[in-house]
């Protein structure tokens, strides 16, 4: 049996390359702040979409055109009414949810705070926040 080598045409080339933007792999970006004071960590206590009260690090998606440290600044000021100051950088994770499928890559960053600023609301779900050990 002989071996045929097909050559594709244009239009079958860019057919091929339109499936495979289709199908590219775009994870959402995420940020997160580990703040530590006195042994207590920063916690929002927030209602999430399911509607179920949790607990979590300051954290949320990094926006068009801004920069990760702007990113983490900005989701602690949203979600805490304080300033972020980063000090380190702790690590790049990743997750999976298993529940839909969606990927998420979060970038997390180790600082500290500034007081409230009374003068800043609270991002929309979130009650309030915590110092827990």
């Amino acid at each position: 049996m002989e071996y045929k080598k097909k050559m594709l045409s244009k239009s079958q080339i860019a057919e091929l390359e339109k499936q495979k933007e289709l199908t590219r792999f775009f994870p959402h970006v995420t940020v997160c702040a580990v703040i530590e004071k006195s042994q207590k960590f920063l916690l929002v206590e927030e209602k999430v979409i399911s509607g179920e009260i949790m607990f979590n690090q300051p954290a949320g998606h990094l926006e068009a055109d801004e920069s990760l440290l702007s990113a983490v600044c900005r989701e602690v000021r949203e979600e805490t009414a304080r300033e972020f100051f980063p000090q380190n950088f702790l690590g790049v994770y990743h997750w999976k949810n298993p529940g839909n499928s969606q990927t998420f890559v979060r970038f997390t960053f180790v600082g500290e705070v500034g007081e409230v600023n009374p003068n800043l609301a609270l991002d929309e779900g979130i009650i309030q926040t915590h110092w827990l050990s």
